[in-house]
């Protein structure tokens, strides 16, 4: 996801827009993140436990990354 970002000669409508833009990025991020989830619970439970397994190691990998 691309987040936009402001700079200086930005005017407060470009600002603004900007802004909502990325609200509405962050929410359909979460529209998406929620449908997946309820995918994801009507699969059988190998399949579950292994999409568990797999966002664990994401995330161990991803603090560990953001720690060093």
């Amino acid at each position: 996801m691309v987040i936009q970002v402001m700079n200086e000669d930005s005017t407060e409508q470009e600002k603004e827009k900007i802004n909502n833009m990325n609200k509405m990025k962050e929410e359909a991020t979460y529209i998406v993140s929620d449908l997946m989830l309820s995918q994801l619970m009507k699969q059988p439970e190998h399949i579950r436990s292994k999409v568990y397994e797999m966002l664990q190691e994401h995330l161990e990998k991803k603090k560990y990354l953001s720690e060093n």
